[in-house]
């Protein structure tokens, strides 16, 4: 499927969805998803255990947020700006 009527999708190359409703997502060399972009927000996984998300406030200053998992669960979350 490239469209649901409202959106369009781009898969690449490994059949993995590349970018789709305004979203746009990332991959490392073992086909795992790193990365996830839409508007001026971007998810990042950081190794297993940490995700960053990480975003421009109206002053174009990136604040970031870091939430560190322990067995599949939030454990902590560290704000940075």
């Amino acid at each position: 499927m490239s469209n649901d009527g409202v959106y369009y999708y781009f898969w690449n190359g490994e059949s993995q969805m590349a970018w789709g409703g305004g979203v746009s997502y990332t991959y490392d060399g073992d086909g795992r998803r790193v990365s996830k972009t839409s508007g001026n927000e971007t998810q990042s996984c950081i190794g297993m255990a940490r995700r960053r998300n990480s975003f421009r406030n109206q002053s174009f200053r990136y604040l970031i947020t870091d939430h560190i998992y322990f067995a599949g669960k939030r454990v902590a979350t560290v704000r940075t700006i």
